[in-house]
């Protein structure tokens, strides 16, 4: 019992966190014609326009990516927590087996993109990262150790796309699911999630570390190259 009270206190600060770093919903730029936004599935757009990095189309594609993972944060938090109140805290591991990857990519085409949550340490191999996605990884992983500040960067993917990349740290709730087994995180809840994911990789985390970081892929524009 005390672990579902904890459990479902955690969803309460989880949902006013979430709240609380919404930055792009209010906030005004004079960049908002460079770039129109998007409203409609990727498979709508017949040919990618080709655009050129400046710093009003950065701008805008960074607010953007900013509002689509504040609302997919959002929603899934809000799913997560009718299935905790109903069947209990375990539940919600076949909430994130079965449900989570369906809404996220039910989003990506309701906003036009392509929402991805990667990691190294990763609880479903879909999130690996590989390639140019690694090494920038590898790069926060540095930048987290040497105390610099981690800054979400657009970078383009191998078909010249432009993908904005912004790490996720570890924050107190996060623990209930990817903290020790036993301590920080419920012994029944870390056996549920071996059993649904028996390569987990993503637990043993403590506050402030780097989980992992949101990609956000815009489809329908090509970077020019320099």
């Amino acid at each position: 019992m005390k672990y579902r009270i904890g459990f479902l206190f955690s969803l309460v600060l989880t949902m006013l966190f979430f709240v609380s770093c919404n930055n792009g919903g209010k906030s005004k730029s004079n960049s908002a014609t460079a770039i129109r936004e998007v409203t409609t599935p990727p498979k709508a757009f017949v040919k990618a326009q080709y655009i050129s990095l400046t710093d009003s189309i950065r701008s805008t594609l960074k607010k953007r990516a900013n509002e689509i993972i504040f609302s997919t944060k959002r929603i899934l938090v809000t799913r997560l927590q009718k299935y905790v109140k109903k069947d209990g805290a375990e539940a919600a591991v076949g909430f994130c087996k079965k449900e989570a990857m369906k809404i996220t990519d039910s989003l990506s085409q309701s906003f036009g993109v392509t929402i991805r949550r990667l990691a190294k340490k990763y609880r479903n191999p879909e999130n690996e990262t590989h390639g140019t996605e690694t090494r920038l990884y590898k790069q926060y992983i540095l930048n987290w150790l040497a105390g610099q500040p981690l800054k979400a960067v657009i970078l383009p993917d191998s078909l010249g796309h432009p993908v904005f990349y912004s790490p996720i740290k570890v924050k107190h709730f996060c623990l209930i699911c990817h903290g020790e087994p036993g301590k920080t995180m419920n012994a029944g809840l870390a056996e549920k999630i071996k059993k649904y994911y028996p390569n987990d990789k993503a637990t043993g985390f403590k506050v402030g570390e780097l989980r992992g970081m949101w990609a956000i892929t815009f489809p329908q524009y090509i970077l020019k190259l320099k």
